[in-house]
């Protein structure tokens, strides 16, 4: 049965800033990543609150050098639009409509310049992008929302240690809300993508906080071609990590070289299998503890093969992609 795409279409105002009155730990941000032809990636994240404003840049070179850089700034050398997505921040700056947006940042050494053009619908939860939890009046005591731009072809060029590297490559970009910190919503996840030749698939398998009952959480999302495929809130995937031996040196935790994920949807079945080449985030410290543990976000760029049957069409492919585990 096709979708309502529709109901799944973000407005601009969904991208635009959401001023979150009344609550004081409230957070957003507009998360870009990337991963290029010439065997560089990128993931850049525009942090903004009320208060406080961030720009934080991750860049990995072909050798699996990661080069990182996260710079604070005061809240009045922000200008934020309430109506479309356009976000400046010092002398850097975030804009764009559907399907054409833009990013522009640097400091020191270390910058990006791209431009992503949408090739795949974009995506919201009906009806105001809020999935966990709910924002509207009365909001639920906490609540994330999530709009994603799931496939886009991105050019323009890094800057790394003050060089231009010209870059052309696809990628992800989304944006993401809470009223509360993220890590006061889910003890851990893990998420992932898979670029197909003409399927784009997504998914989170996460487990809740205790405020929100200890659920586990499980998403998939499937385009085909450029519009939504097939989407499942509480979806029939497994994640199976191993290949534990692996300690990060900076945080002292155990994180898995291999990673599998098991769908058996009605629609969709069979496996993605990522290997790790190495991890991204080269600022890897424990965050502050959630109920007495403390967790480590890790970010990977790995091999993945997928080996899947979407509407009885048999798919194999490989592919390098990035994907995340917060443990």
């Amino acid at each position: 049965m096709d979708r309502n795409l529709e109901i799944y279409k973000p407005t601009k105002k969904d991208l635009a800033f959401r001023p979150q009155p009344g609550y004081p730990k409230a957070n957003q941000w507009w998360y870009h990543e990337g991963i290029f032809d010439n065997g560089y990636c990128v993931q850049v994240h525009w942090w903004l609150s009320d208060l406080t404003a961030r720009v934080t840049v991750e860049i990995g070179d072909p050798d699996g050098k990661a080069f990182g850089i996260s710079i604070p700034f005061p809240r009045d050398k922000v200008i934020a639009s309430t109506e479309v997505c356009d976000v400046t921040i010092g002398e850097n700056r975030m804009y764009g409509e559907f399907p054409r947006y833009h990013m522009s940042f640097q400091s020191g050494g270390l910058g990006a310049n791209l431009v992503y053009e949408c090739i795949v619908q974009e995506f919201k939860e009906p009806p105001d992008g809020v999935y966990l939890g709910r924002g509207a009046v009365p909001a639920t005591p906490k609540y994330l929302g999530y709009i994603m731009r799931p496939r886009c072809k991105i050019s323009g060029n890094l800057i790394v240690d003050g060089e231009e590297v010209p870059v052309n490559g696809h990628g992800y970009a989304d944006h993401q809300w809470c009223n509360v910190p993220l890590l006061e919503l889910m003890y851990y996840w893990y998420w992932g993508k898979v670029y197909l030749p003409n399927h784009t698939i997504f998914w989170w398998d996460a487990q809740l906080h205790e405020s929100l009952g200890y659920q586990r959480a499980k998403w998939l999302w499937v385009f085909k071609g450029d519009k939504l495929f097939e989407y499942r809130r509480n979806a029939d995937i497994y994640v199976e990590a191993s290949n534990l031996e692996e300690v990060d040196r900076k945080s002292g935790a155990a994180y898995p070289r291999r990673v599998v994920v098991m769908i058996d949807d009605t629609r969709v079945k069979g496996t993605l299998t990522y290997r790790l080449r190495h991890t991204v985030n080269p600022k890897r410290v424990p965050t502050p503890r959630v109920d007495g543990i403390r967790h480590v976000y890790f970010r990977y760029l790995s091999d993945c093969n997928a080996k899947l049957e979407i509407d009885g069409e048999k798919i194999e492919s490989n592919s390098v992609e990035l994907h995340e585990l917060y443990i």
